[in-house]
């Protein structure tokens, strides 16, 4: 359960990578862009349970509501990425809310990473 701190943290995090995505640490030659890019082409053991809840998360949201669209696709490739860079959290049901909201704000998964290390501090 979040406490009131990491909303706190979680807020401020959500206003900087809205207002400064392009400013945060590197895009262009980020080593966080080739990890992703190995991630996409690895297997993840969570695979198959994040495509079940990908249709379940914003189903009526304009970029998430097509099987298999851009929206879809975007949260499942991030959420695999990070159920491969994290291995010891994995997966976490629910957790597509979470993305689905950054994903709305950014497209990339290194400030997606930003702001994780942001909270996680």
């Amino acid at each position: 359960m979040l406490d009131l701190r990491t909303l706190k943290k979680v807020d401020f995090c959500v206003v900087v990578l809205s207002n400064c995505s392009e400013t945060l640490g590197g895009a262009h030659d980020s080593p966080v862009k080739k990890q992703y890019a190995d991630y996409i082409k690895a297997t993840s053991a969570c695979e198959k349970v994040i495509r079940r809840d990908i249709a379940r998360t914003y189903p009526e949201h304009e970029f998430f509501k097509e099987k298999d669209g851009l929206g879809q696709e975007s949260l499942f490739n991030v959420m695999k990425a990070y159920s491969l860079h994290d291995r010891e959290v994995g997966y976490c049901q629910g957790s597509g809310f979470i993305v689905g909201l950054l994903l709305m704000q950014v497209k990339d998964w290194w400030l997606i990473q930003k702001f994780l290390s942001c909270v996680c501090m």
